[in-house]
């Protein structure tokens, strides 16, 4: 199980939690790859690697290594001349959703937007993997109405569950809902 950054941990008492940056997601999500034993990284959310859905399939199996069927995994690699198999990364963007859906996720992301490296979406589903590895850290159920409601600008929080969730987050406000999620008492 990877190793959460400094920020993601609980602050020490009477200390005020640092907010999560999409800097400590990319970190985490590189860490936890490296740490599972892959070679993969990634540079950013923009990074046109994703497509394969190769790194993320590593992310999801990081958190939760039973989660993925290696055997129903697409090997594919992204070639900055030739691009990659359509069709590979497409399975493999389905599947990854799926992977992630079995741990309890809450994805907003279709297939379409890993194949197509939508950078937001990305990052909203590489802190929902980071989310469930705290949760799993933290012996507690994060509730999918936290998630939505806390992501969605501050209209929920980690004791009360906010609206559906209508567009994806900013990387700033799904920084500060992790970054509240980190420092609430474990119940």
């Amino acid at each position: 199980v990877a190793s959460m950054p400094a920020s993601a941990r609980m602050a020490s008492p009477g200390a005020a939690p640092k907010a999560i940056t999409e800097d400590d997601v990319l970190a985490w999500a590189n860490k936890a790859v490296g740490n599972a034993g892959s070679k993969r990284k990634i540079e950013s959310f923009r990074d046109r690697t994703l497509k394969t859905g190769m790194f993320l399939l590593d992310l999801v199996a990081s958190v939760e290594p039973r989660s993925v069927d290696k055997s129903l995994v697409q090997e594919v690699e992204y070639d900055l001349i030739h691009g990659a198999d359509d069709e590979k990364c497409q399975l493999n963007a389905k599947y990854v959703i799926s992977c992630a859906r079995k741990l309890g996720c809450a994805i907003f992301l279709l297939w379409e937007d890993v194949v197509e490296v939508k950078q937001k979406m990305i990052f909203t589903f590489i802190a929902t993997l980071m989310a469930k590895q705290v949760e799993y850290n933290k012996g507690r159920h994060v509730h999918v109405g936290q998630v939505v409601g806390a992501l969605e600008g501050g209209m929920g929080s980690p004791s009360t569950p906010g609206p559906a969730m209508l567009s994806p987050p900013s990387p700033a406000t799904a920084a500060a809902w992790f970054a509240r999620m980190s420092a609430a008492p474990h119940s």
